[in-house]
């Protein structure tokens, strides 16, 4: 929790990371011809287990907003029990309906975006919350209304309770877009159906509009119910999407491209940059609010920064969420590099537009973060080592937040922390992904010789934690090496809005477009071994040993490096050795809920301790040592914070 006393609260707008709601605006709807009007035409409900059509509207015709801009939009809400089976779930969404009407002088053709998101809250007068799905479609003059639009969503988008399905003008000409369109009547005031989205804010309808109010959105969501196609994907947990630009969950970078191996070698050893990117890109869309897209050479967070504006972006000339800034063509890795990138432009960050630096050619986004962590030692001494050592790569990261500043002084690590886990337990990275920390797992390849009577270590490699389910010991990953799922194994593959997507044949920069991924799904089993507690019983090394050669001897703890051996034969052994874990610092030590850390809070703590005095409001907040409890360390740690120069209370870790 983020309090008012910390200096480094320059940057707490940055991170606040939920979804904007507003009380009121003065938006005016505009009456739509007389001759294209239509009344109310009942709704087409069908509940035979399969297809279902689900709409708030009454089929009328009869509002039009002739004032949408870029990233203007509206939400409406979904219930799939209106279905009318007892049990509509797993819902899988499969297309989105909807008219846009091309008043006189609106401009075609324009580009759409079609989000499905979560609900915020238990209720829709919530609002609406994470983003689920998503997907771009550029529309033409001739689908104007009275054309319904039928988008199908090619991703596979399942959804276990109500949803918003939501439909966002992203671009494609210059404004004034084509509108979409509005019913005569609309729900009750309670209901929450509608909301109307302006400037990155969602208003509620009622509150949106000036008189009169227009009716229903008429916008549609068809799909399936119980549709087994979901089953998997359903039962995990995922790390939400977020608009700029992480739609699709967790990116999923690939390491095979642009010279990214050893040269003596030739294996490809950029696994743990990719994976650290990965978290690096999801975490930068998630604090990047009020969000834009990519291209728009605007950034509100800068933890992933533009560093192409010497070279040029594929879809503007700089961008940090370009797929360019991930890796651009023009500038090859160089092997064994001997200068350091140069830093980014402007230090302190400057929020909103970027100006131009311009930054010199050298490394983007994965390659700057290869230099930070020593990958196959090109920072010190080139070929000394292959791959990334999880020490370096500690280290790395905290150098990476200490690089970028803020005004006033403080740098994004006084808001972001880095926590590695030796052999984590699966409980425990359950618990840091469901509280959506971004973790990264260092696996090792693992075979036991029944003659010498030892455990041999092939080789290791970096992937991030996308999805997690303990019931079903489930576990669903980005992977830098493999795309499991859109091979036909278990998962999701998700489609991005830049970069044609064919799944299972592809170029290897497909994915730097962040909304294409291929979340692969493993079966996790417990099996205890020295340097693991659980494995991934189906990954492709562990069925197909033959990979250990494009991973021999890479990503090696040092306390590991007697273990390295060629595999020789017998099973193979996918194990979890390390977690590596980034998050917000969680600040403590305001006991007695003041907003400031001060010596009423460390009486309040005695009194409560040694005099029965009223508990804290917060058991968390009077853990200020993070040992998990609240005992005497805290009264200690508060002690030497306020009067003898010691650390500020705060915990790696979700309050």
């Amino acid at each position: 929790m983020l309090k008012k006393w910390i200096s480094i609260l320059v940057p707490f707008v940055l991170i606040l990371g939920i979804a904007s709601l507003s009380l009121g605006a003065e938006f005016h709807a505009n009456p739509i011809p007389a001759d294209l009007r239509s009344g109310p035409i009942p709704p087409a409900k069908i509940g035979d287990k399969a297809y279902c059509v689900i709409q708030n509207d009454d089929g009328s015709i009869a509002y039009y907003y002739g004032l949408f801009q870029t990233g203007d939009g509206v939400a409406a809400y979904m219930d799939p029990m209106t279905c009318g089976v007892p049990n509509p779930y797993p819902f899988r969404i499969s297309d989105a309906h909807f008219y846009l009407y091309g008043f006189p002088g609106s401009v075609w053709p324009v580009q759409i975006r079609v989000n499905v998101r979560d609900m915020t809250g238990s209720d829709s007068c919530d609002g609406p919350g994470n983003l689920l799905c998503s997907e771009t479609f550029t529309i033409p003059a001739d689908s104007a209304y009275p054309h319904l639009m039928n988008l199908s969503l090619s991703p596979i988008c399942c959804v276990n309770r109500p949803f918003f399905l939501e439909v966002i003008y992203t671009g494609g000409t210059s404004s004034p877009y084509p509108s979409l369109l509005f019913a005569s009547a609309t729900s009750p005031t309670d209901t929450c159906n509608n909301w109307f989205k302006s400037g990155g804010t969602y208003f509620e309808w009622y509150l949106a509009w000036l008189p009169p109010v227009p009716g229903d959105i008429v916008l549609r969501a068809t799909g399936n119910t119980e549709d087994t196609t979901c089953q998997v994907s359903e039962s995990l947990y995922w790390k939400p999407g977020y608009e700029d630009y992480a739609p699709s969950g967790v990116p999923d970078l690939d390491q095979h491209q642009d010279n990214w191996y050893k040269y003596e070698t030739s294996a490809y050893t950029f696994c743990g940059p990719a994976a650290v990117a990965n978290c690096f890109k999801w975490l930068d869309s998630k604090f990047n609010i009020p969000g834009g897209t990519p291209g728009d050479q605007s950034d509100r967070y800068p933890l992933v920064r533009q560093y192409i504006d010497g070279i040029g972006g594929l879809l503007s000339a700089y961008d940090d969420h370009d797929p360019f800034n991930m890796n651009h063509t023009g500038t090859p890795w160089q092997f064994g590099a001997t200068t350091a990138p140069p830093a980014t432009l402007p230090q302190p960050f400057v929020l909103g537009f970027q100006p131009p630096g311009p930054m010199p050619a050298w490394g983007e986004l994965v390659e700057r973060l290869a230099w930070f962590f020593d990958t196959d030692g090109v920072r010190t001494v080139y070929c000394n080592h292959s791959g990334t050592r999880v020490a370096d790569l500690e280290q790395g990261i905290e150098t990476w937040f200490q690089s970028e500043h803020f005004p006033g002084g403080s740098t994004l690590a006084d808001t972001l922390c880095e926590k590695t886990w030796k052999t984590p337990t699966f409980t425990e990275v359950e618990s840091l992904v469901e509280e959506c920390e971004d973790v990264i797992l260092l696996l090792g390849f693992w075979w036991y010789d029944n003659v010498t009577l030892r455990w041999f270590r092939c080789g290791g490699h970096y992937v991030t934690v996308a999805g997690i389910n303990s019931e079903d010991s489930l576990i669903g990953i980005s992977d830098p090496a493999f795309d499991n799922a859109e091979a036909g194994g278990r998962g999701i593959v998700r489609d991005g809005q830049y970069l044609t997507h064919s799944h299972g044949s592809h170029a290897d920069t497909v994915h730097n477009d962040e909304g294409n991924v291929s979340h692969d799904v493993y079966s996790v089993v417990q099996h205890t071994q020295p340097w693991g507690l659980w494995r991934l019983s189906d990954y492709p090394v562990s069925l197909t040993p033959g990979y250990c050669v494009d991973f021999y001897a890479q990503n090696i703890p040092t306390e590991l490096e007697s273990y390295t051996g060629i595999y020789g034969f017998g099973p193979l052994y996918t194990f979890v050795e390390y977690a590596v874990q980034i998050s917000p610092w969680d600040y403590r030590g305001d006991v007695n809920y003041t907003g400031e850390v001060e010596l009423g809070d460390v009486v309040y703590l005695i009194t409560y301790l040694y005099k029965s005095g009223p508990p804290p409001y917060s058991m968390t907040e009077a853990d200020a040592n993070c040992s998990g409890q609240v005992e005497l360390g805290d009264v200690v740690s508060l002690i030497s914070y306020l009067y003898k120069n010691g650390p500020v209370p705060r915990c790696c870790i979700s309050s």
